[in-house]
């Protein structure tokens, strides 16, 4: 799966940048992002699935169209 491997990939850099980085602040950073990009790696198939299930004509919800609201009478004075 490409998308999956494109996360990956960007997790690869984070972890590197992360091992070259001096400051331990600029560390931090970069093992989060490393984190999120393999959280998302994780998440693509489920992702990809729905998202190819909402583009189905089936999967998409029927529009009912709104009924109309009832006139009002007028009342005799």
């Amino acid at each position: 799966m490409a998308l999956n491997d494109d996360y990956r990939g960007q997790a690869d850099e984070c972890r590197r940048r992360a091992q070259a980085a001096k400051d331990p602040g600029d560390q931090s950073v970069w093992r989060l992002l490393e984190d999120a990009w393999m959280r998302l790696s994780d998440d693509a198939p489920r992702l990809l699935a729905a998202e190819a299930a909402a583009a189905s004509p089936d999967a998409r919800p029927k529009v009912q169209p709104k009924p109309k609201p009832k006139a009002k009478r007028r009342q005799k004075r």
